[in-house]
């Protein structure tokens, strides 16, 4: 079985479908992980229709409104919000999300001054790790839509205190945070050329592993008499 943080995925996309198979069911791990992937394939759908009709950085409105309840609560709510972004197939929404999440998340760690590492910096490491994953796969594969949407997140945050934590409670720190995502977004528009081949070669791998993943588990799938996809 592959090795990705294929958890999440497999809890929102399959866990329904299979409820009633026994635990350890080789079967329904095998279905499990097929549901997963083929969601993780999906990922790469997306991000090419977004290329072909030129849609870089296109958000729908509503997401706004979304980002503003959510300056209100812990950092860890844009994860989950992003998350049921992905289940809906909202891409570019639950990117939008996701990285306004992780410069809140970032800086309330560097600036709470009852930071534990024991508490949100290791749900801080999980949430960029496990939510990061799919979302980078999602991101790179357009790094002009990429860059679109960090720009976006750059407006937002520059605009928008974070009123759970307010950035006048370290401002230094908030400035800082705000200056590392421009770098990103500079770095990304010098290197342009290099992070897309990169990337792309990245693609191909992960998708060649995939394939190879699907055809093993449908594989043994078959070998059960279990329908195959």
């Amino acid at each position: 079985m592959i090795k990705l943080n294929l958890v999440f995925f497999v809890i929102l996309f399959s866990a329904k479908l299979y409820a009633q198979e026994p635990a350890g069911n080789k079967s329904a791990e095998d279905k499990k992980e097929v549901a997963a992937i083929s969601e993780y394939k999906k990922l790469y759908k997306y991000a090419d229709s977004v290329r072909q009709f030129g849609h870089a950085g296109s958000l729908d409105t509503a997401i706004y409104k979304v980002a503003d309840s959510l300056d209100k609560l812990h950092p860890k709510e844009y994860f989950t919000m992003a998350l049921q972004l992905m289940t809906g197939h909202k891409l570019n929404e639950a990117s939008f999300i996701y990285l306004i999440g992780y410069v809140r998340y970032s800086y309330y760690n560097f600036s709470n001054p009852e930071y534990s590492s024991e508490d949100d910096g290791a749900l801080a490491t999980s949430l960029f790790s496990i939510v990061g994953e799919p979302m980078q796969m999602f991101l790179r594969s357009d790094i002009d839509n990429y860059i679109s949407l960090l720009k976006k997140t750059f407006v937002w945050c520059s605009s928008h205190d974070y009123n759970f934590f307010s950035k006048n409670k370290a401002p230094d720190k908030y400035l800082k945070e705000l200056t590392n995502l421009n770098n990103v977004i500079t770095d990304l528009e010098n290197n342009n050329e290099k992070y897309r081949k990169d990337w792309n070669d990245e693609r191909i791998d992960m998708e060649k592993m995939f394939d190879s993943a699907l055809e093993k588990n449908n594989d043994s799938l078959k070998k059960t008499g279990s329908p195959v996809h």
